[in-house]
């Protein structure tokens, strides 16, 4: 009877531990395993591209943007180390024209050295003119093994009663590799970086204070013994350690301390010149109608004020006149910096000469 009882208890015993154990399973290891793959965050990112680096360089270079006998003007010529890269060029107005075999297009596909000239009127595909236009926007793409490595935007423009055309590189970038690899680069992404950039040409918001002064730069023309212009630009300061950022799209500066030639000087306070003749061609006087001088005041890294010269040329073709358009400082507010980019500063400068090309068509 005891041994009876013994079994039956055994029995139930372990009736109840499979019980138990079957429960279990049906809370652990039955149900399908949850597998960590990042949680909601991830699931937010997935599809999220790495974000796209990318560094200035010098892929396009302006030449010739002003009447040179016996040379088309307009040349846009094409730069890089590596003469496999393609530059894929579209314009929106005008059109593209090459030496020897003249056909206009709005699209073109260079390689590194070579070049081709933006043309300011339109054409049909028959060669019948269009007319004449005043702005345009050339875009550049580069691509090296069916991978975007940059891109150039250049903006071109012209006033109507002036023969020569300005252009401006707005922004001239290449994408480096990462840890050996090409970056993945969209279409969309460059398409999208460049209408920013055509949307805040048209005109950024210049959102700093500035006061206009008089005191900060003279210019006039002073008599020379050589038939040609020489504009002397004073720049004034009462701090001797500031600098002047100065930069001139057509013509070139005169350093007579060095008697170098640039379209570029930072200077602090003290007198610099202009005069009608490109730095590659210095000596020989080139037909300017206008020009126009830049100029970034900056103390240490910080920008505390700007101006626009406008030089234009008289009645009399060899003599030139230049009338400060427009001189600001950027003061300190409570006794800080202000944070004023170069950006900005373009955006106000290239405003000053739009207002001017206006005016003066």
């Amino acid at each position: 009877m005891k041994q009876l009882f013994f079994f039956l208890t055994i029995l139930l015993l372990a009736g109840l531990f499979l019980s138990a154990c079957e429960t279990g399973n049906k809370g652990n290891g039955k149900e399908p395993p949850s597998i960590d793959v990042g949680g909601e965050e991830d699931d937010e990112n997935k599809g999220t591209e790495e974000p796209v680096i990318e560094e200035e360089a010098e892929l396009v270079e302006l030449s010739h943007w002003h009447f040179t006998s016996g040379m088309m003007p307009n040349r846009i010529i094409m730069k890089h180390p590596d003469e496999n890269v393609v530059f894929y060029c579209t314009v929106d107005n005008g059109h593209f024209r090459t030496t020897g075999h003249y056909v206009p297009t709005k699209n073109i596909n260079m390689h590194s050295g070579e070049f081709t000239y933006w043309a300011d009127f339109e054409k049909g595909v028959d060669g019948q003119y269009l007319g004449q236009v005043f702005h345009a926007f050339i875009e550049i793409v580069l691509i090296l093994e069916e991978n975007i490595i940059g891109y150039a935007l250049i903006e071109a423009y012209k006033k109507p009663t002036d023969s020569t055309c300005n252009a401006i590189l707005l922004k001239s970038v290449f994408f480096p590799q990462i840890n050996g690899e090409y970056q993945n680069v969209s279409e969309e992404y460059v398409k999208t970086e460049i209408e920013k950039i055509k949307d805040e040409a048209k005109g950024i918001d210049v959102a700093f204070f500035e006061v206009e002064t008089e005191d900060m730069i003279e210019s006039y023309l002073i008599p020379t013994s050589v038939d040609v212009s020489l504009i002397q630009i004073e720049l004034k300061n009462t701090d001797e350690n500031v600098v002047f950022e100065c930069t001139v799209d057509k013509g070139a500066f005169f350093l007579y301390d060095t008697g170098q030639t640039s379209k570029n000087v930072s200077v602090v306070p003290s007198v610099i010149h202009w005069r009608p003749m490109e730095p590659e061609a210095f000596g020989t006087r080139a037909i300017i109608e206008q020009a126009f001088v830049d100029v970034i005041l900056k103390a240490d890294d910080n920008i505390i004020g700007y101006a626009v010269i406008e030089i234009l040329q008289n009645i009399i073709p060899v003599f030139h006149s230049a009338t400060v358009l427009k001189s600001a400082l950027i003061p300190q507010v409570d006794g800080e910096y202000q944070n004023v980019t170069e950006k900005q500063i373009k955006a106000a400068t290239e405003r000053v000469k739009r207002k001017a090309l206006v005016n003066s068509g």
